[in-house]
């Protein structure tokens, strides 16, 4: 087994064949600074029984260990004003823990692993965005901000109030000035 990005603070302990555990993991709260945790195998490939070469290499197939958040929104159908959101901030979120793996299967190793220790309490921010909602014609039409891949964080459970949802927007009436905007909000 294989993980991707190597992170200083970061112990890769076990077999390496079947089992293993990555302890002291962090995912970094600022956008600009996330990289996405992944896990790998050597693909099996048969060869020829007259092959007398080297091998070209090392086939690897990684798969991710932690989840993208991502934001669609929409606006009341028939609004004349044009939205442009420009930021997207969660808050108290848990952004370290263990993961460990106790059966590695290629095809499915996210069924087999788990997260355990999460701790930490990170607050996510996008930086600076921009998506512009012009046009809603109904309440299920909704705009993915496109420009933004999202936040990648440890998958978790959350519960009542725990985690914080701010977006920041300007509104612009048709023919308006620009009115800069923020809702917040506690999840689920």
């Amino acid at each position: 087994c294989a993980y991707w990005p190597k992170t200083t603070g970061v112990t890769l302990s076990g077999d390496m064949s079947s089992t293993f555990q990555i302890t002291g993991y962090s995912v970094a709260p600022e956008y600009a600074n996330q990289a996405d945790l992944m896990i790998s195998s050597i693909v099996a490939r048969t060869t020829p029984a007259n092959f007398t070469g080297e091998p070209d290499g090392i086939e690897l197939s990684f798969h991710h260990l932690l989840t993208n958040i991502k934001f669609a929104v929409n606006k009341t159908p028939g609004t004349a004003a044009t939205i442009n959101v420009t930021n997207i901030r969660l808050s108290n979120v848990k952004n370290a823990g263990t993961y460990s793996l106790s059966t590695f299967t290629v095809t499915d190793p996210w069924k087999t692993g788990t997260w355990s220790d999460l701790s930490g309490s990170a607050t996510y921010n996008s930086g600076t965005i921009s998506q512009l909602i012009t046009t809603t014609t109904d309440h299920n039409e909704y705009t993915e901000i496109a420009n933004w891949d999202g936040f990648l964080a440890i998958p978790q459970s959350i519960t009542a109030d725990q985690v914080g949802l701010t977006v920041e927007y300007t509104s612009t009436p048709a023919g308006g000035t620009p009115t800069a905007r923020r809702v917040t909000m506690n999840l689920p």
